[in-house]
């Protein structure tokens, strides 16, 4: 089959007895139709293999496909015809699951709840179990071959099928050959898969599951190396809900040598299963987001908190963070809150440890432009930064060293955020967003734009479950792209146009921008004194316009909780404070004195980092 053959220009066509009506999805080594039994009717199906077999190759496959045909399991697709395509490219014809796969049901980056992956992985380790006993390997486990049938059960593809596609006499000897890199077992990039390699797989998928991140990111060689030789984050520090005994049997199903993982894929699953049973019931919730107000269409309100100010005392300084010899343009706390980055114009990054009062200070890296943006992995292994030239870097925190270098169509970066599944980072620079492979080299993935009149420009913004990316405009609007989508921007949003407010609400200032816990709602910053809210479902207007600062509002913060947004403003009065406001209820802020031009909540909501030119303070709340 030719690559340049389009998956359109196939539907129509009849292979075997089965006619193609529409693509279902293409994957690294095969397509997927929905295609139909010309005589029975029954639709299936039909996944073609790309690329030239020979004839040991498709001996290899047809025998494979028997065994996989064979397999009568309840959570098992089943496998009914095999054929050739053209003499030359064989196919496999299995059951239709009318309601797609486990990645299309759990967008990148939700944490679903543990019971929920408690009944995901009792059925995937019964499926595995069962081919490993008939002596078969999956190989390739990932979400995208968990697939859910008209009756909402979970049904396991695609077994051995990385095997066949590796024996492709067109491929290249690369890492990802027989299997997917994030998923894949030390022993797979050695291209020595075991039994226990699907342990490892699944047990990556339940980390991703819980935790809304896989345990690694970057490049085919940047995960090579880490499967290999790198510790996973405890899956407590990213998912404070989670017990230190679900953490004990995740990471024992990661082990990096197989002799030191479960017996079998059934005996981790139990072991599983019994730790999520036995999980604490103290074990510490994470607040319940805010009702939203009720609205209809056609009448939303727009709530306007009070500029009055309600007096608080100032609250206790934790540590004061000194070192930068010139202004500091961005902060950044690390996700497992135990530090604190910080990109100066003095042309450093600092890594400070939040704990130590004494010498803070962990490390400083050495950039070779004036720095303007820092922000961490989600997994807090690695730094993104941008310089004001047109640099953006990865670092690795472990080593303070410099692992790669991006380089922009333009001077000056602006803003810089790395994706919650820590696989791409994100940037700002010449009114374009550019979308790199985090720990990758070459060009950018994607570039995107806002309107003509309206470029990108300011702060970047990832929704926490992945789906979205806000950018402000210096034409006083926030573009907001569906990253599944990629076109023009999915929500553009701007003031609104009546007696009480211009145009012109952000003031041809880029607004600093920050999501909610949940990815619902959006707060953006503004240069008339003002702070907005904004449902993403409902962007014709703000949801809330919270006045009371004297100043241009430089910087927006929600907490972790989801309950209150922190703003700042940089002020050349004495009048230097910090609102922090109820997020969706309005209201007078509570205050507190921090001189500050940044403002940023720790990852557990209980600090406050700030800056005053070149000086971050942390504060406790």
């Amino acid at each position: 089959m030719s690559g340049l053959i389009c998956m359109d220009d196939r539907v129509g066509q009849t292979l075997g007895s089965y006619q193609l009506l529409q693509p279902l999805g293409k994957g690294g080594f095969a397509e997927v139709y929905l295609a139909q039994h010309m005589y029975l009717r029954r639709k299936v199906a039909l996944k073609v293999l790309a690329g030239k077999f020979t004839r040991q190759d498709v001996e290899d496959f047809l025998r494979e496909a028997q065994i996989i045909a064979a397999f009568k399991h309840p959570h098992i697709l089943s496998v009914f015809d095999f054929g050739m395509a053209n003499h030359a490219t064989p196919f496999l014809v299995m059951e239709y699951a009318a309601n797609g796969t486990l990645r299309d049901r759990h967008r990148p980056g939700t944490q679903i709840p543990l019971s929920t992956v408690v009944s995901y992985v009792k059925c995937l380790a019964s499926a595995l179990q069962y081919a490993h006993n008939a002596r078969v390997m999956h190989r390739d486990l990932k979400p995208e071959n968990m697939l859910l049938d008209e009756h909402q059960t979970l049904l396991l593809s695609d077994f051995g099928l990385a095997a066949i596609a590796h024996h492709n006499t067109n491929s290249v000897k690369t890492l990802d050959s027989n299997g997917t890199p994030p998923y894949m077992a030390p022993e797979q990039f050695q291209g020595k898969p075991v039994v226990a390699s699907d342990q490892y797989a699944l047990a990556v998928v339940i980390y991703e599951w819980l935790c809304g991140v896989r345990p690694f990111g970057g490049d085919n060689y940047a995960l090579a190396y880490q499967h290999q030789e790198v510790l996973p984050t405890p899956l407590h520090q990213l998912n404070p809900q989670l017990s230190t005994e679900l953490d004990t049997v995740v990471l024992r199903a990661l082990a990096k040598d197989p002799l030191k993982r479960y017996p079998s894929i059934q005996a981790f699953a139990h072991a599983f299963e019994q730790a999520a049973q036995q999980q604490s019931s103290s074990t510490k919730k994470i607040a319940a987001f805010p009702p939203r107000p009720p609205v209809t269409p056609g009448s939303r309100p727009i709530l306007q908190a009070s500029p009055a100010l309600v007096p608080s005392p100032v609250s206790p300084t934790l540590l004061i963070c000194e070192g930068h010899t010139d202004t500091i343009e961005s902060i950044a706390w690390s996700p497992d809150g135990s530090r604190l980055a910080s990109v100066s114009r003095d042309r450093s990054i600092k890594a400070w440890n939040v704990h130590n009062r004494d010498q803070p200070l962990l490390y400083s890296m050495k950039l070779l432009h004036e720095g303007q943006a820092v922000a961490w992995s989600p997994d807090s292994q690695w730094l993104a930064s941008g310089d004001r030239e047109r640099l953006v870097q990865i670092w690795d925190t472990q080593r303070a060293s410099l692992i790669c270098t991006h380089t922009c169509p333009a001077d000056h970066v602006e803003s810089v955020a790395w994706s919650p599944n820590g696989t791409l980072v994100a940037s700002v620079s010449d009114g374009y967003v550019q979308i790199w492979g985090a720990l990758s080299v070459g060009p950018p993935m994607r570039i995107l734009r806002g309107n003509t009149d309206q470029p990108a420009s300011g702060s970047v913004a990832w929704s926490p479950d992945g789906g979205l990316i806000a950018v402000g405009s210096a034409q006083h609007t926030v573009h907001i792209w569906n990253m599944r989508n990629i076109g023009l921007p999915a929500v553009t949003l701007s003031g609104p146009v009546n007696d009480k407010w211009s145009t012109d609400v952000h003031l041809n200032a880029p607004p600093s921008l920050s999501w909610s816990p949940d990815s619902r709602y959006l707060v953006s910053s503004s240069g008339d004194d003002s702070v907005y809210v904004w449902d993403i479902e409902w962007p014709a207007a703000p949801l809330l316009v919270y006045r009371g600062h004297n100043e241009h509002v430089d910087a927006v913060s929600w907490s972790p909780d989801g309950r209150h947004i922190a703003s700042a403003a940089r002020s050349i009065s004495s009048n230097h404070i910090v609102h922090i406001w109820d997020a969706l209820k309005g209201g007078p802020p509570l205050t507190g004195r921090f001189g500050t031009s940044k403002v940023l909540w720790s990852p557990d909501g209980k600090q406050l980092a700030s800056v005053t030119a070149h000086v971050v303070t942390i504060w406790q709340m």
